[in-house]
């Protein structure tokens, strides 16, 4: 008891030293404490911004067998229902699962005529659980067998309504199954998890949406080996529980399933790998933030444990003078030290627990990840408490190290009040320091600690300062009192021969520059999130949309905003190669401008592409042809609606041999139709070829139609007058297979075409826009363009293109893609559709009503998304987290520091007292003893703020960014400045405030009995 009576008597003596030092246990344990809380919230917070940022197609799993479907097609659906659920890993049975059919077949009329403009395409017939209430159907769902139902676009591409008799074929001359259109469907969550299965979305040829029917047509056999499929959306937990990661449980899955016949398609794996980078991103950042953070309390409560134990040394003088033993010495001098520090759990551990939280968010009881018995919440706390232990150990170990320099020192060292010089050895301990934190930064360069690097090479340069500067400080004060300026010279012997100021000069600048460094990183992380949310957004805000085409998309977004100032049409096409992102190019620097780090934007819009293409708008289309074939060939003319971009096919035949007019009945043009193609259609042959297949004479031509006029009646109009069809410039044929032979010459269009089995085709274009198209590249070009002329099968159908410009980053598509003009693009006539997505880009100045005229104008809006929130959604990701946590344990790092120089202060405050009344009896002015009393201490201050900003610099351009803006790798082609002026500096002001405050309260006392 007598011990622990001494203990507390000589904390209360020296309260204010007891105080900072509790001070420093609360900055240490809050460091410890806080991690496991925010490691675990933070890593909660990324994975679900992962998930919920993810397509749905990356959050379902869908489980796929081909096989018959029977004569119960429903039967074989639910056993095969059954089946995956019961080898389903994980599955949440609050979370539905779909099963579903489909096959590829061919669709044609009733009476087998071809539907659209083209031979018969090839479309996906499938089945789905709960198929209507995903959709709006104008009509009704199918019931019976053979009842189906067309998308919108699909019906419109193929001029079939509800009522029409359709027959579907698994190859050109099978049995056909029969069907009836009973409506037309649009979906109405086309971005939930419904239709996150890309096997139930448009992905045969040409685009085309599947044709929907009832589960009882796949019993007819023509039906045979459809796909059956299970899909279901994997719940959030599977991607967030760090004890059971998604990737594990889903490549055990595949082999379960496999064995069973089974083919799991599972694209979470890219989502799973996204979560675990992040999380891994999280983590790094908070063991670099948080060891930064407890390492520099230690060496503040070294420094405090120097410091204090000077003023224990006449405690320990006596102690030994009256015959008390070394261990009881040592239980003393610990005790004072102890005490305070164990005092500080408690509250550290609560201020930890509530960093946490603020910082990372809640851990949803998923605890750590590191199995039993750090799980729940139960087990954070264990693994703070444990971490604080550890941290507290150490701080009084580090504390520790002045008492047994104490313990192990004679009485009459002890007594003595100028301390022993130590200069050699205080320059090994540098030496030895600044050596060990650069090997520490090269060991950490580039691994997922680089965070410390920065905090490592400020330790080097604050270290080497500190020498330089305590040297500097000892000759210019020497040099000031031989000059007679007293009180520059006594600030400068203080701080050369003040015990430990050089270690507390150091200590502020690595405190100063860990968070000039953090500051910077989270500074340029805002500025990198919004460069990437523009980037990957193209626009300040953008609305994706449903439209028919992109045709009617186009005219829809020019009637909403005629200035052309607010928005324009945008449609992405990932699934070519390269991407493609189509925009009206026209408006595309007024609505969302042409960042720098995308290089110079050359012109995207052909040469007569603004000129208005001659249209056809009702009565009759006649064309005044010749046909100098021996037989009767016929001349289809696609028409294609300027507003709504529907198509219309005219057939005209058969013309007989000879020069002749025909015409046809023009409908559904009221708003304009422009002229699409030309097909030169060949009857049969009526007999087959001999041989080999081929006809007689080899390729000779057996077919040839020349058109010299296309004119429109009542109102009369000329629509294709000689100076297009007799300019080759206007006209194309397909690039990707045998053609047709045309000729444009002397206001005259020759279609030349060999026998029909011999399989070309027959079709050409009318080119509004010259071709080829320009377009800007981002990436490496196609293999196949190094084997032939370039072109990109926009809309489904191929374009010629070239290169009119490089970027290094293109919006949406990022570094790889290509960008063309929408307008030039859809005038090409490739096909009535796009499988792409359609959006509408709105300037940041765009009218509040915007969205309105657009819904006006005949577009329906999906979604909508802007660059702030995006940005904002960025901020949740892993390395926006950890950059937040840096820079709260840079914080800490700051007031121990600032703690550290309350201590230092506060034990030197009696001894310097008593020099400064020496030297006022010696004859010192009043006021230059008082200044002198603080200036020592103040120049510390001072000078390690000044060398940790120089630190700081030194730091970011040795070591570079010390997180990467992001998990995933990208960065800005032109990245922010980690290390800002202006905020560097604010952090130097407000240091140096924070400081001079601890310095003032801490000085206080210092000039008592210097005024007398």
């Amino acid at each position: 008891m007598h011990v622990f009576g001494l203990v507390f008597s000589a904390l209360r003596a020296r309260a204010a030293q007891a105080w900072a030092v509790f001070v420093l246990a609360v900055l240490l344990v809050t460091a410890a404490a806080a991690a496991p809380w925010f490691a675990a919230g933070a890593g909660l917070r990324a994975a679900t911004a992962d998930v919920e940022a993810a397509p749905a197609a990356e959050r379902t799993v869908s489980v796929r067998r081909q096989t018959n479907a029977d004569s119960d097609p429903q039967a074989a659906l639910a056993a095969y229902r059954d089946t995956v659920e019961r080898l389903l890993p994980g599955r949440d049975p609050a979370v539905p699962g779909f099963v579903g059919v489909t096959a590829d077949m061919l669709l044609e009329r009733a009476d087998s005529t071809a539907v659209g403009d083209a031979g018969p395409p090839k479309v996906s017939v499938a089945y789905r659980d709960d198929l209507c209430a995903h959709l709006q159907v104008d009509g009704r769902c199918p019931e019976a067998a053979g009842e189906v139902l067309l998308s919108v676009a699909a019906a419109d591409a193929l001029g079939l309504k509800t009522g029409d008799a359709v027959q579907f074929r698994n190859q050109a001359r099978a049995k056909p199954v029969p069907g009836t259109v009973v409506g037309r469907y649009d979906l109405a969550d086309a971005t939930g998890a419904y239709w996150g299965d890309p096997l139930f979305r448009a992905t045969v040829d040409g685009g085309l949406d599947p044709v929907f029917t009832a589960a009882a047509t796949f019993a007819d056999a023509q039906l045979a080996g459809p796909t059956f499929a299970y899909t279901t959306e994997l719940p959030v937990s599977a991607f967030t529980d760090p004890a059971a990661p998604v990737a594990d449980r889903l490549s055990r899955a595949q082999y379960a399933f496999g064995r069973a016949g089974l083919t799991l398609v599972a694209p979470g794996q890219q989502l799973a790998g996204r979560v675990a980078d992040d999380r891994a991103a999280v983590h790094s950042g908070t063991i670099a933030g948080t060891l930064a953070a407890v390492v520099l309390c230690w060496f503040a409560l070294a420094l405090a444990g120097r410091q204090t134990a000077r003023e224990r040394r006449g405690d320990a003088a006596l102690l030994k003078l009256r015959g008390g033993s070394r261990r009881r010495a040592l239980r003393l001098g610990v005790g004072q030290l102890a005490v305070p520090l164990v005092a500080g759990i408690p509250a550290g551990l609560a201020l930890g627990r509530l960093a946490g939280h603020l910082l990372g968010g809640s851990p949803g009881g998923l605890g750590t990840g590191l199995g039993a018995p750090f799980e729940g919440d139960a087990g954070l706390w264990l693994l703070a408490v444990l971490a604080a232990v550890v941290a507290v150990l150490g701080g009084l170990a580090a504390m520790a190290v002045g008492e047994f320099a104490v313990l192990r020192a004679p009485v009459a060292a002890l007594l003595r009040r100028v301390p022993a010089p130590g200069r050699a050895r205080r320059a090994a301990v540098d030496v030895v320091l600044v050596v060990l934190a650069g090997f520490a930064a090269a060991q950490l360069w580039g691994s997922g600690l680089r965070t410390a690097v920065p905090v490592l090479v400020a330790a080097v340069v604050a270290v080497a300062a500190a020498r330089v500067l305590a040297t500097a400080a000892s000759r210019a004060g020497a040099g000031a009192l031989r000059a007679g300026r007293l009180r520059a010279g006594l600030a400068a012997v203080q701080l050369s021969r003040q015990p430990g100021a050089d270690r507390l000069l150091a200590l502020v600048a690595v405190a100063v520059a860990g968070l000039g460094a953090a500051t910077g990183g989270w500074l340029a992380g805002f500025d990198a999130r919004d460069a990437r949310a523009a980037q990957e957004l193209g626009a300040p805000r953008v609305l994706t949309v449903r439209a028919a085409n992109p045709t009617a998309l186009l005219d829809a977004v020019r009637r909403a905003d005629p200035g052309g100032r607010e928005a324009l049409a945008a449609v992405v096409d990932r699934s070519l190669t390269p991407p493609v992102l189509a925009v009206d190019a026209a408006r595309l620097q007024a609505v969302a401008g042409w960042r720098p780090e995308y290089g110079s934007l050359p012109a995207l819009i052909p040469p007569g592409t603004d000129a208005a293409p001659p249209t056809v708008n009702g009565g009759r289309l006649v064309v005044r042809l010749r046909n100098g074939g021996e037989s009767a060939v016929s001349l289809a003319v696609l028409l294609q609606n300027t507003v709504t971009g529907k198509r219309a096919t005219l057939t005209l035949g058969p013309l007989p041999p000879g020069e002749q007019e025909a015409g046809a009945a023009v409908t559904g043009c009221a708003e304009g139709c422009r002229v699409v193609r030309f097909d030169l259609v060949q009857p049969p042959p009526a007999t087959p070829p001999a041989g080999d297949g081929h006809p007689a004479g080899g390729d000779a031509v057996v077919a040839t139609l020349t058109i010299s006029e296309v004119r429109q009646e009542a109102p009369a109009a000329r629509v294709l007058d000689t100076a297009v069809l007799g300019d080759p410039r206007q006209w194309r044929t397909a690039t990707n297979g045998p053609a047709m032979q045309v000729s444009a010459r002397q206001g005259e269009l020759t279609l030349s075409l060999p026998d029909a089995a011999l399989g070309f085709d027959d079709r050409v274009w009318l080119m509004p826009a010259a071709l080829p198209l320009p377009v800007v590249l981002a990436g490496a070009a196609p293999d196949t363009w190094r084997l032939g002329d370039p072109a990109v099968d926009l809309f489904a159908g191929a374009v010629p293109v070239r290169v009119a410009g490089t970027a290094p980053l293109l919006p949406v598509l990022g570094g790889a893609g290509l960008l063309v003009d929408l307008d030039a693009a859809q005038r090409t006539g490739a096909a009535a559709s796009s499988p792409g997505t359609y959006q509408v880009w709105l300037a940041a100045g765009a009218a509040t009503g915007a969205e309105d005229r657009l819904r006006a104008a005949g577009l329906t809006v999906l979604g909508t998304d802007d660059t702030a929130g995006r940005a904002a959604r960025f901020a949740d990701r892993g390395p926006a987290l950890a950059e937040r946590y840096r820079l709260f344990t840079a914080t800490l790092g700051l007031l121990a520091a600032a703690a550290a120089l309350a201590v230092a202060v506060a034990a030197e405050r009696r001894q310097r007292g008593a020099d400064l009344r020496a030297l006022r009896v010696q004859g010192l002015p009043a006021r230059l003893a008082a200044g002198a009393a603080r200036a020592g201490s103040g120049a510390v201050v001072v000078a390690g703020v000044l060398t940790g900003l120089l630190a700081a610099i030194i730091a970011r351009f040795l070591s570079g960014p010390a997180l990467p803006y992001f998990a995933d790798g990208w960065s800005p082609p032109d990245p922010p400045s980690p290390l800002p002026l202006l905020p560097l500096l604010a952090v130097g002001l407000g240091a140096l405030l924070l400081l001079g405050l601890v310095w003032r309260a801490a000085t206080a006392g210092t000039t008592e009995g210097t005024q007398r």
